[in-house]
This record gives C-alpha cells, sequence and structure tokens, in this order.
C-alpha cells in the first residue's frame, strides 16, 4: 500500500519520472542480456576458429 502510493505520489510530482525509471531498468536488464549473449558468441567463434578447415583435413 505504501509503495503504490509512493510511485503515485512521485508520478504526480514528476511525470517523466515513471518513463525514466522503467528506462533506465530496460536499458541495464537489456545490456547485460546483450552482455551475456556476446559472451557466449564469442566462446563458439573461439571453438570453430580451433577447428580444422576441410582443405587441410586429408
Amino acid at each position: 500500500m505504501l509503495v503504490s502510493y509512493v510511485v503515485w505520489k512521485m508520478a504526480r510530482f514528476d511525470p517523466d519520472w515513471m518513463s525514466t525509471t522503467v528506462e533506465d531498468a530496460v536499458e541495464r536488464s537489456v545490456g547485460e542480456q546483450i552482455g551475456a549473449v556476446q559472451r557466449q558468441v564469442d566462446a563458439v567463434e573461439e571453438r570453430v576458429g580451433r577447428r580444422p578447415r576441410e582443405d587441410g583435413v586429408e
């Protein structure tokens, strides 16, 4: 109950507050996920890079 009151009060005081807060949270969340995916892609590229090429295998 108190939390909803605080959110309501902040939204009345600064209408852009909620939008800015949500944008910041989404940017952080997406940034972390992109970092995790990039690490996975790098690991796969490293493994693929270590495989011998078809023209080098007899």
